[in-house]
């Protein structure tokens, strides 16, 4: 069995890392979570699954000494030193917080190899992308596809999202996702930011990273290598299978997941209207300090519109300003 400790357990990610225990108990124990608004909930999940820790101090979640996995669920550059402390105590990773990745950059990665840890992204497009590099190690990336849904406002004109309210921002026709990520993906800059990952995690150059629009979500990624073989990773949009996949690793998770169908199927080149993927293409090879100024700039952007204070088309204005 299977020690877990979850940060931001009742967030998106956390609480379906918790479904997926919930059907595979006896695979997985929870051991420790991290607390912080919704102390109703939280009081619910620890009365189900009896965490022996529970705590608003994230780096003594992550540390937990009984921990085997520690799942980082949490949103912002506030999950890298958590996750940092987990490697350096020889506890392997499962991350789905990509702003901690970015900011923390190849230096976690170095970590977890110095700390012989596995480091493992809770994501459907790297899942796929990670899982293929696993299977063929010694293969040399030529390409990388990441695939689009383009949020809700990808075939809007750019005169009617002047009007966008959060609201309307918030609902995502594919995935259910925590509230910045909802609105990262309808700006695109989630899309920019796993270009970014992309970079840090498979060590490719940006020029090699290519993004393409599908919007019913079933191909999630896919893998060029030299020799033009290709590889691509294909399910529903069901984002527990990314967090079982990454939770019974080494092993593959027992349950077997609907197959999608394979039916009129939209894969089209991506209009980047906002030049948000421009702007991370641009910036993707830079230093850690660049990178955390842009992770900085799209929470605080984020935080205003949703909070009313900047319009919608003003988001990544916002940042390409503040990264100056």
């Amino acid at each position: 069995m299977k020690n877990i400790a979850i940060l931001g357990s009742t967030g998106s990610i956390g609480t379906q890392t918790l479904e997926v225990i919930r059907k595979n108990k006896k695979y997985f124990r929870v051991v420790a979570l991290s607390k912080h608004k919704n102390q109703k909930l939280l009081q619910k999940q620890s009365k189900e699954f009896h965490p022996e820790f529970v705590s608003e101090n994230l780096i003594k979640v992550a540390t937990y000494k009984k921990a085997d996995l520690v799942v980082n669920a949490l949103v912002g550059e506030i999950g890298l030193a958590p996750t940092l402390a987990a490697i350096r105590l020889g506890k392997n990773i499962a991350i789905a917080d990509k702003e901690a990745l970015i900011c923390g950059g190849k230096k976690l990665l170095a970590e977890a190899k110095k700390h012989h840890v596995n480091f493992i992204p809770i994501d459907s497009e790297h899942t796929g992308i990670w899982s293929i590099l696993q299977k063929y190690p010694h293969k040399k990336i030529s390409r990388i596809i990441l695939t689009c849904s383009g949020g809700p406002f990808y075939k809007t004109p750019l005169e009617k999202l002047r009007a966008v309210t959060p609201a309307q921002a918030l609902i995502h026709p594919t995935w259910r996702m925590g509230k910045k990520v909802t609105i990262d993906s309808a700006t695109m800059m989630n899309k920019g930011f796993e270009l970014i990952e992309c970079c840090i995690l498979y060590g490719v150059a940006p020029e090699q990273v290519e993004i393409v629009y599908h919007p019913q979500g079933i191909v999630h990624s896919a893998v060029i290598f030299e020799d033009n073989s290709i590889f691509v990773s294909i399910s529903k949009p069901n984002m527990k299978i990314p967090i079982s996949f990454a939770l019974f690793y080494p092993k593959h998770p027992p349950q077997k997941f609907l197959k999608p169908s394979m039916k009129n199927l939209t894969i089209e080149k991506i209009n980047d209207k906002l030049s948000s993927l421009k702007l991370c293409r641009a910036i993707a090879g830079k230093q850690v300090s660049v990178l955390k100024k842009l992770v900085e700039a799209d929470e605080l952007a984020v935080k205003k519109f949703l909070a009313g204070e900047i319009k919608f088309l003003e988001i990544v204005k916002f940042i390409k300003k503040s990264i100056r």
